[in-house]
């Protein structure tokens, strides 16, 4: 087995964009696989509790501007909803912020599930299949985009007239694509265009469903085993002693009740060093490919530095056992 990847989200509620950009250089020094954000207009009440009041930064130009602190990891939204930018305009962005950082960005992209943000905003958001149907043409549009042809495109959601191309592309042709989502539509979207599928926050138990039920959409889809990287975005602290795991509960996870029960069912990594890489490894002996590590301000460097330089190098060992 291969190293699995390692990523890390830095949350943008509740901080400051130096405590941001802090953390990304970290990130990179450190040589984990690669930093992300969230795509939300308004901070996320779980499991933090962060109110609207602790403000959140918006996705892309927070992207762009951190991107500049990194030099070597790839870079990401986690994940962007298709419901807040036109395709046209989000291929634009992406292959902007591809160019600035020597194409290191994945584009993240889901069909949208929190309410708030678009309730917040006068954003429209159409119930779940019109969601999954905008994202699947999208998804159409954005390869459109990427090929630099000039013929037009014509769908049900958006039009784009002939004779302009959306240029420039990303630096090699086209953009590593990750897929978010648990429902079956939208793993099928995974199975078929992706080139990494994330889920957030499952069960060992449900995981192990999902993951089954994803390698028969990849089948379906003509897809490789192996073809599409499986990844979870995960909750998550690391701390040296179980007084300090204690801590980090209290400031990571104050808006949730039942921490221990969600940690002992995996939908949350946290503990000490050897619980982390023992709920990891877990995960990974079951098939997953790697995990999106979410980490909430403030970002305690001691946390970063423990996943890298004893978490995942007992990953290493063990997998390669």
């Amino acid at each position: 087995m291969t190293a699995p990847l390692i990523g890390v989200q830095t949350l943008q509620h509740g901080t400051t964009f130096a405590d941001l950009a802090r953390a990304w250089r970290e990130i990179d020094q450190l040589e984990l696989h690669s930093a992300w954000v969230m795509d939300h207009l308004f901070p996320m009440p779980y499991p933090s509790g962060r109110t609207n009041a602790d403000g959140c930064f918006e996705a892309w130009t927070l992207l762009s501007s951190l991107s500049q602190a990194t030099s070597r990891i790839q870079l990401g939204c986690l994940v962007t909803s298709a419901t807040f930018r036109n395709p046209v305009l989000l291929a634009k962005m992406a292959a902007t912020a591809d160019h600035a950082t020597g194409g290191r960005v994945v584009l993240g992209i889901g069909a949208g599930w929190y309410e708030p943000d678009h309730a917040g905003s006068g954003i429209d958001f159409p119930g779940p299949g019109e969601r999954v149907a905008r994202l699947a043409e999208a998804l159409e549009l954005l390869r459109y985009c990427w090929s630099g042809a000039g013929s037009g495109f014509s769908g049900r959601y958006y039009t784009v007239a002939p004779g302009l191309p959306s240029v420039p592309s990303p630096t090699s042709g086209t953009m590593p694509l990750l897929i978010g989502g648990n429902g079956a539509r939208v793993m099928r979207l995974a199975a078929r265009y992706a080139d990494m599928w994330n889920m957030y926050a499952p069960t060992y138990e449900s995981f192990r469903r999902l993951n089954q039920r994803f390698a028969t959409y990849c089948a379906e889809a003509g897809r490789k085993p192996g073809e599409v990287a499986v990844t979870l975005h995960m909750p998550f602290s690391v701390a040296r002693s179980r007084a300090q795991v204690r801590e980090r509960w209290r400031a990571d996870f104050r808006g949730a009740a039942g921490i221990a029960e969600l940690v002992a069912s995996g939908a949350v990594m946290s503990g000490t060093v050897e619980e982390v890489t023992g709920q990891l490894q877990r995960y990974l002996d079951d098939g997953a490919d790697g995990f999106i590590l979410g980490y909430e301000p403030p970002f305690p460097e001691s946390g970063l530095s423990l996943l890298a330089r004893e978490v995942l190098p007992a990953l290493r060992v063990r997998g390669n056992a």
